[in-house]
């Protein structure tokens, strides 16, 4: 899958290569299958794309980052629940690691994921689902 258009990019994250292990890829599919979100951002700036995955434990979303190639890791953050565990977040934003990610893991994606990946793509340019139609995704 392809963006359309460099200006829908908001943040510039180092991107590295991504894993060529189909172990991994499947891996990582699976995880931000379960627990990832992919949803536009709007800001005073414009709209972006923005995914992310929150988990309790760092060192798998440090496998992800490390699969996938790219995206930032924060946290710990501290719930307002004492007895609730400390989160991290891993997430990106910038255009080149979106599409990197999203042509990564999109073959092993469910139908319904990537329907709602498409559905933000839409939302966000008009030519989501002209990509599809090309042959691009």
């Amino acid at each position: 899958m392809k963006l359309a258009d460099r200006r829908y990019a908001y943040r510039s994250y180092p991107i590295g290569l991504p894993s060529s292990d189909p172990a991994e890829i499947g891996w990582a599919a699976g995880l931000y299958e379960g627990e990832g979100t992919f949803h536009p951002n709007y800001t005073k700036d414009g709209i972006y794309f923005r995914m992310a995955i929150n988990m309790t434990n760092r060192g798998v979303l440090e496998k992800f980052q490390r699969i996938v190639g790219c995206g930032s890791i924060t946290g710990p953050y501290t719930p307002s629940n004492p007895r609730w565990s400390q989160t991290y977040t891993w997430r990106i934003g910038a255009y080149e690691g979106v599409q990197q990610v999203v042509n990564l893991l999109w073959d092993h994606l469910s139908p319904e994921r990537q329907e709602q990946i498409l559905r933000v793509y839409s939302e966000v340019t008009d030519q989501g689902q002209a990509a599809m139609t090309r042959g691009e995704i």
